[in-house]
């Protein structure tokens, strides 16, 4: 099929990225988490808008979880920048 040819292009799969301990604890931890929510796309105007007809998933963000950091980036500010 033509979209697989061309998905390998830019999707790879690599094993053993990780060992395997802190695959399960990783697994684990998305498992339990209460942090998942409905994924939403960015719309023309750069707004985070829920649309199930076109992503139907749930995200979590993992940063760095019960750290704030004073260099996170907002993605909508810096898109609003690259215009």
């Amino acid at each position: 099929m033509e979209i697989n040819s061309s998905l390998d292009k830019y999707i790879k799969v690599f094993n053993n990225v990780m060992p395997n301990n802190v695959l399960e604890n990783l697994i684990k931890i998305c498992k339990e988490s209460p942090h998942f929510q409905p994924a939403s796309i960015i719309a023309d105007n750069f707004e985070n808008v829920l649309n199930e007809k076109i992503r139907k998933t749930f995200s979590w963000e993992m940063k760095n979880i019960g750290v704030k950091s004073l260099t996170e980036v907002d993605l909508k500010q810096s898109l609003l920048l690259l215009q």
